[in-house]
């Protein structure tokens, strides 16, 4: 079939104007050809683009998730804290309560002990009961009507911070 048009071409056209369609012809193949090329690259330009804006949103997402995570890990830090806190605070009270008597004067756990084991029981006993109570308090137990009313003897500075 070529050849059919090649001889109805060259019969009636100079071979020079034969090779300039040629020629034109391959040119305009070469072009339909790159013009196809590219806009395939495009089309696949464009969904690499898709994927690229879908991995930017999630990891976007992902950010504003870790920023959440530290936010609530740093409020979980300084509850932690003010805990540790608290809790120190009733160690010092527990201590200083051990080791004074009520009219003040230095208390000797050891004599108490030695002499009078049954009183150094009752005391241990009862300052481990008010130090259970501090931390079931620190730890969001509620306050009973007797400490609302008129606080609590265990852990004062502990029910002032709660207070306020």
């Amino acid at each position: 079939m070529l050849k059919t048009l090649f001889k109805l071409i060259s019969g009636s056209m100079s071979s020079l104007k034969v090779w300039a369609i040629c020629i034109g012809m391959g040119g305009l193949f070469a072009f339909l050809y790159h013009y196809h090329s590219i806009s395939i690259e495009n089309v696949n330009m464009k969904g690499t683009i898709a994927v690229q804006e879908s991995a930017l949103k999630e990891q976007a997402e992902t950010i504003r998730n870790l920023k959440e995570t530290a936010e609530k890990r740093d409020k979980i830090v300084g509850n932690t804290v003010k805990s540790f806190q608290n809790v120190e605070k009733i160690e010092n009270i527990v201590n200083s309560r051990l080791e004074k008597k009520k009219n003040g004067d230095d208390r000797d756990l050891t004599v108490i002990a030695e002499r009078h084991p049954g009183v150094m029981k009752d005391i241990i006993n009862n300052a481990t009961a008010n130090v259970f109570r501090c931390f079931e308090v620190v730890s969001g137990s509620k306050l009973t009507e007797n400490e609302i009313k008129n606080g609590n003897t265990q852990c004062p500075n502990l029910f002032e911070n709660l207070s306020n």
